[in-house]
């Protein structure tokens, strides 16, 4: 038996894929203007990230802390899930935090949360990319 390498097969046409079933939908990612958040904590792990909302541009979305290591990677993942599952459900981003607040984990089956939203009054960032700045410090 050779423990020699073997050369790894390589293709030379470009590789087209097919989209398998309907698009998910989710809220757009990005904002203009000022942006509503509450934070998302663990138990365990500490303070994860900032689930935030615009309803000026029905835009929602997660930002991890960087020092949030892979449980806030993690919990974005997980984030992505039920914002979809929340979007499927008609909730407008306005009305995302408070729903999020009131609302068991997870949304969706397979959104595996370390982490919950803590409940109590909105804070505000002028920008996303101000609360990104936030969750970078």
């Amino acid at each position: 038996m050779s423990t020699e390498p073997q050369p790894a097969a390589r293709a030379d046409e470009d590789v087209h894929f097919r989209l398998a079933g309907p698009a998910i939908e989710s809220y757009p990612s990005d904002a203009e203007g000022p942006v509503d958040y509450l934070e998302v904590v663990s138990d365990r792990h500490g303070p994860l990230g900032y689930l935030w909302a615009s309803s000026t541009r029905d835009a929602a979305g997660f930002v991890r802390r960087a020092d949030g290591g892979d449980h806030a990677a993690n919990e974005s993942v997980a984030w992505v899930r039920d914002l979809r599952a929340a979007r499927a459900r008609g909730v407008p981003a306005g009305e995302l935090l408070d729903f999020f607040a009131r609302t068991p984990l997870p949304l969706d089956p397979d959104a595996s949360h370390y982490g919950r939203v803590v409940p109590g009054p909105r804070s505000t960032a002028s920008t996303l990319s101000v609360l990104r700045s936030i969750a970078a410090s």
